[in-house]
């Protein structure tokens, strides 16, 4: 039997909050500026399984995911996985990972470019719905 595959969504625009960070660029290092625009979303499970998220933006988008929280002064601490450019559309970004019920994880979306604007969304697909919510910081 194929399991089910459970849908999930959030749609924002950014600057969220006018917040901005130094992401990391791509060999892992904090970039010189914060510069960059980002929204962090608040995601949990109901059901601990294989969960697939994927941008959808007319801009460049580089996703990052955090084990239970996120500060955006110290941004490789409790990363789990970020991407640029995996994602099913061109310059979005993509990943599969495990993800424990009940946990809280944190998403942050940001931009390829420094002061980057505009609406995103993030759909999530797994064996069961996910809460995605935006989180405080």
């Amino acid at each position: 039997t194929t399991p089910a595959v459970v849908s999930s969504a959030f749609s924002s625009e950014l600057p969220f909050n006018n917040l901005k960070f130094a992401r990391l660029d791509y060999d892992g290092e904090v970039t010189d500026n914060a510069s960059y625009y980002y929204q962090a979303i608040e995601v949990v499970v109901s059901t601990s399984g294989m969960y697939t998220f994927n941008s959808h933006s007319d801009f460049d988008t580089m996703g990052y995911l955090y084990d239970t929280s996120f500060d955006s002064s110290k941004p490789t601490e409790k990363l789990i996985i970020e991407d640029d450019d995996s994602g099913d559309e061109i310059h979005q970004f993509g990943f599969k990972l495990f993800l424990e019920a009940e946990h809280t994880y944190i998403l942050v979306v940001t931009t390829h470019l420094e002061e980057q604007t505009g609406s995103f969304s993030v759909s999530m697909t797994g064996p069961a719905s996910a809460v995605l919510r935006s989180s405080a910081k």
